[in-house]
C-alpha cells in the first residue's frame, strides 16, 4: 500500500466524490424516461398483488413468508419486494416508471460512491480509487439493471455489499466494535435483497490477505459471524427455491460440464467488459459443452492465459491477483452450476463482481503512482488513458440506454441478436400486445412454440390472447397443454374457467379451475 503521507485531505475526498458522483447521475440519467418491462417484472412488479396493493399486511407476507415465498416464487428476497412497493406507492405504473429508475439511479450512485471508499481505504491513492470508482459508473454492463425493474434485487445487494466491506475495513484499520456491527448487518439487509452476495465472507478473507496483510488464525475465526449469516441464508435459499421453484435437471451432465461452463463463463464476460457492444437481455448459450466446440475451446484457452499471467504477477502487482480473486469469488454464485434458467450469462451477473476488477484497475494504478513518486507528470499519464476510457464508455452508455427506451425496442434487439431464443419472443409478443398489436403478437407467440411447441409461457399468452379475440376453441386447446404441463400454475386455470362459463354445460368444470386457482393463489382477487 502506498504511504499514508500520499493520503489526500478530507476536501479532496469530498470533491472526488462529487465529481464521480456527478459524471455517473449525467452519463445515467436517460434510465429515467425508459419505459421497457423486462421478462419477470410482471412477476415482480406490475402484476403482483402484493406489490400494487401496498400495505402492511404486504410488507408482513414479504418478511413472514421464509421458506414458501408466494409473493415471487423462488428465493427469499423480502427487502426488495418492500422496496419495489414502495416505489409503487410514491407513483410508479407501467408507463410511468420513473419512481423504480429515480431509486435505481440513486441506488448506483451510491455503489459507485461506497467503491471509491473501498479503494481509498484499500490503496491510500485518491486518483486511482476515483479513476477506478468512475470506470465502474460508467460502464454499459451497469445499464440492464439499472434499466430493469425487477432488478431491484441486484440494485439493493450490491450497495449492502459494498458497505458491509466498507464497514469492515475501517474495522480492520482500528475501528471500534460499531464498525464491525455496521459491517454484519449490512451483509443481512444485503442477503435479504438478493443471496447471491454469499461470498462475501471468502472476499473479506481475500483482502485480509492482501492488501491488508493480516490473515491469520484471529482473522479467521472473527469472520464466524459472517459464516453463521451465510449459513442461514443458504438454507433458507435452498429451501425456499426447492419449495417454489425447483432448479431443472442440466441439459448436459458429465464431471467436465461445470468446469467447462464455468470456463465459458468467464471469458466471456472477460469479453463483455473490455468489449461491451451488442448487449442483450439474453445471451445464446454453446449447446452442449464440448470442446469440439470454438467458443469452448477458445475459453478454456483464454481462462488459462489469463490465469497464467495474473500468477506470475502476483508478486510485483498484488494488486492483479487479489482483484481477480474477488472478482472469481464475488461472481461464483452465478456460476449456474445448479441450473434454473437456460440463460447462464447476464450482464446483471457482473455488478457486484465488478469490485474484483475495481481493484484491478486501482491496484495497478496505485502502484504505478507510488513508482513514480505521485508526481503530477505521473498522474496526468495514469489519469489520462483512463478518462479516455471513461468517455467511450459513456458513449456505450448511452448508446445501451436506447435500446431499453420501449419494450418494443428492448425486445426488437433481444431478437435480432437471439433469434432463437424462446423468452425472445415471447417478450416481443408481449411488449407488442401492450402496444395493442394482436396480430404481431401472435405471431411472436407463434414463432416462440414453432422452436418450442410445450414452452408453457408462450402457450398461455397466447391462450389468453386468442381467447381475448374470441377464437376460443385454439385457446382452450393451448391452454390445456399449458395445465398438463404447468399444472400448478394458476393462471390456465383462470383463463379456461372464463372460456368455459361461456358454454352452455360447461359450469361445474369452470368451477374446478377457479377452485384451483384460488387454491394456488389465494391472493388472486
Amino acid at each position: 500500500m502506498p504511504p499514508a503521507t500520499t493520503r489526500s485531505s478530507a476536501r479532496d475526498l469530498g470533491i472526488a466524490i462529487l465529481l464521480v458522483a456527478s459524471l455517473v447521475t449525467a452519463v445515467h440519467w436517460p434510465v429515467l424516461s425508459t419505459q421497457a418491462l423486462g421478462l419477470d417484472d410482471n412477476l415482480f412488479v406490475t402484476g403482483n398483488p402484493l406489490v400494487t396493493r401496498p400495505g402492511v399486511s404486504s410488507v408482513s407476507r414479504f418478511f413472514g413468508e421464509v421458506l414458501t415465498p408466494s409473493s415471487v416464487p423462488g428465493y427469499y428476497t423480502p427487502l426488495t419486494m418492500t422496496s419495489l412497493m414502495a416505489d409503487w406507492a410514491l407513483g410508479g405504473r407501467p408507463g410511468n416508471l420513473g419512481a423504480f429508475h429515480r431509486t435505481h439511479l440513486a441506488l448506483h450512485v451510491l455503489s459507485t460512491v461506497l467503491l471509491l471508499l473501498i479503494l481509498y481505504e484499500l490503496f491510500g491513492s485518491l486518483v486511482a480509487a476515483a479513476c477506478a470508482a468512475l470506470i465502474f459508473g460508467l460502464h454499459p454492463l451497469t445499464v440492464e439493471p439499472l434499466a430493469w425493474i425487477s432488478e431491484r434485487k441486484t440494485m439493493l445487494a450490491a450497495p449492502c455489499a459494498l458497505a458491509s466491506i466498507a464497514c469492515y475495513l475501517r474495522r480492520a484499520r482500528g475501528g471500534g466494535p460499531g464498525w464491525l456491527a455496521a459491517s454484519l448487518l449490512a451483509y443481512f439487509l444485503g442477503l435479504l435483497a438478493k443471496p447471491t452476495i454469499v461470498s462475501l465472507p471468502a472476499i473479506l478473507l481475500a483482502l485480509d490477505h492482501w492488501p491488508l496483510r493480516r490473515l491469520g488464525r484471529s482473522a479467521l475465526i472473527e469472520k464466524w459471524p459472517w459464516l453463521a449469516i451465510t449459513v442461514a441464508s443458504v438454507v433458507v435459499t435452498t429451501i425456499s427455491q426447492a419449495r417454489t421453484a425447483p432448479f431443472p435437471p442440466p441439459e448436459q451432465s458429465g464431471v467436465l460440464r461445470p468446469v467447462l461452463q464455468i470456463a465459458y463463463v468467464l471469458a466471456f464476460y472477460a469479453g463483455k467488459i473490455v468489449w461491451p457492444v451488442d448487449l442483450t437481455t439474453a445471451y445464446v448459450p454453446p449447446r452442449p459443452y464440448a470442446l469440439t466446440d470454438p467458443r469452448i475451446y477458445g475459453s478454456v484457452l483464454v481462462v488459462l492465459a489469463i490465469a497464467a499471467v495474473l500468477v506470475l504477477a502476483r508478486r510485483r502487482l498484488p494488486g492483479l491477483f487479489t482483484g481477480a480473486l474477488v472478482f472469481v469469488l464475488a461472481l461464483a454464485p452465478t456460476f449456474s452450476v445448479v441450473t434454473w434458467s437456460y440463460f447462464i450469462v447476464y450482464d446483471r451477473y457482473l455488478y457486484f463482481p465488478a469490485l474484483g476488477l475495481a481493484i484491478m484497475v486501482a491496484g495497478a494504478l496505485a502502484s504505478w503512482l507510488t513508482v513514480r513518486g505521485g508526481s503530477l507528470s505521473a498522474v496526468a499519464m495514469a489519469v489520462a488513458p483512463v478518462l479516455l476510457a471513461a468517455g467511450l464508455l459513456a458513449c456505450g452508455t448511452r448508446v445501451a440506454y436506447r435500446h431499453w427506451r420501449d419494450s418494443v425496442a428492448l425486445w426488437t434487439q433481444t431478437v435480432r441478436l437471439a433469434p432463437g431464443e424462446l423468452d425472445a419472443h415471447n417478450g416481443l409478443a408481449i411488449a407488442y400486445e401492450a402496444q395493442g398489436d394482436t396480430t404481431a403478437a401472435a405471431a411472436e407467440y407463434r414463432a416462440a412454440l414453432a422452436l418450442h411447441p410445450n414452452y408453457v409461457f408462450a402457450l398461455i399468452n397466447l391462450g389468453e390472447l386468442l381467447a381475448s379475440t374470441g377464437e376460443s376453441e385454439e385457446a382452450a386447446a393451448l391452454l390445456r397443454r399449458a395445465l398438463a404441463l404447468a399444472p400448478n400454475d394458476a393462471r390456465p386455470h383462470v383463463d379456461l374457467a372464463a372460456i368455459l362459463l361461456g358454454r352452455a354445460g360447461a359450469g361445474v368444470e369452470a368451477a374446478d379451475h377457479l377452485r384451483a386457482a384460488v387454491r394456488l393463489r389465494p391472493d388472486w382477487v
